[in-house]
């Protein structure tokens, strides 16, 4: 399922309603931990709400984010990596899962 930009900025202008910032932050269908942050809004408070949309890969989410759709987005190392190769300014946060440990 493809994100417009108008379904972004509709759904983070009805969010604001509640909040003085949305963050807006690209997902996968994945079993991981940070799975649950959409589902129970436990991130939520009165200065931010976090607005999550599905991406279908990491690629795409690169594309929103470069474009300024979306704030910020989970994704594995291969998307990462080669934007960062291509000198894309993105910045790791967090390492959720080490290949070493799996």
């Amino acid at each position: 399922m493809s994100i417009t930009r108008t379904a972004l900025l509709a759904a983070a202008a009805a969010a604001a309603q509640n909040c003085s910032r949305v963050v807006r932050v690209g997902t996968f269908d994945q079993a991981t931990p940070y799975a649950l942050a959409p589902a129970t809004r436990w991130l939520d408070d009165e200065r931010a709400c976090f607005a999550y949309y599905r991406q279908p890969s990491g690629a795409r989410a690169l594309d929103l984010l470069g474009r300024g759709d979306l704030d910020l987005a989970f994704m594995g190392s291969m998307p990462w990596s080669n934007a960062v190769a291509r000198g894309a300014g993105v910045t790791a946060v967090s390492v959720l899962m080490d290949i070493k440990s799996s």
